[in-house]
C-alpha cells in the first residue's frame, strides 16, 4: 500500500482495488464536526462524479429533510447548493445518524415515486458507511451480532 499523507490524515490507497482510505493522523487535526467539514474530507476519497451526485442528493432530498432550504427545480443552481452546504456547516455529523430515516419521510411528504428512491437512498447509504468506517459515527451493530463471553 502506498502511503500519501493530507494534513491531518493519511491516505492508503489500495494497489490492487485503488480504493482510497484516509485515517486521522493522531494530533494533528481533531474529527470533523460539521456535516460540511465531513464532506470535505469525503471528496478526497471518492470520485469527483461520485461526489458531485452526493452534493445533489443532499441538496434535493437530504437537506430539505431537516428542514433546510430546498431547490425550487429538479436541478439545484449553485446559488441553492451553496445555500444547501451553508445550512450543512450549522449541523453535527450525529444528524446523520436519523437523516435516512428523515429523508424517508421527506420522499413521502413530496410524494416521490418508489423507482425514483433507489438512487438517493444508495448515495446517502454509502455515505453514512464511509463516515462509520473512518470511526466519525458509532457502528451500527444488531442485536445478532453482539456476542456476549461468559467465564465460569
Amino acid at each position: 500500500m502506498k502511503h500519501r499523507e493530507t494534513p491531518g490524515f493519511r491516505k492508503i490507497v489500495s494497489p490492487i482495488d485503488q480504493e482510497i482510505q484516509l485515517i486521522p493522523v493522531e494530533g494533528k487535526e481533531e474529527n470533523p464536526k460539521t456535516i460540511k467539514e465531513l464532506l470535505e474530507l469525503y471528496q478526497r476519497t471518492i470520485k469527483p462524479a461520485d461526489f458531485s451526485a452526493t452534493l445533489s442528493t443532499l441538496t434535493r432530498y437530504g437537506v430539505p429533510a431537516i428542514e433546510g432550504p430546498s431547490p425550487k427545480s429538479s436541478r439545484a443552481s449553485s446559488e441553492e447548493i451553496e445555500s444547501a452546504l451553508k445550512f450543512l456547516e450549522k449541523k453535527s455529523i450525529g444528524l446523520l445518524e436519523q437523516l435516512e430515516e428523515c429523508q424517508e419521510k421527506y420522499f413521502e411528504s413530496v410524494k416521490l415515486s418508489p423507482n425514483k428512491r433507489y438512487l438517493p437512498r444508495t448515495i446517502l447509504k454509502k455515505l453514512i458507511d464511509w463516515t462509520r468506517k473512518q470511526g466519525f459515527l458509532t457502528p451500527k451493530v444488531s442485536n445478532q451480532e453482539i456476542v456476549i463471553y461468559r467465564h465460569n
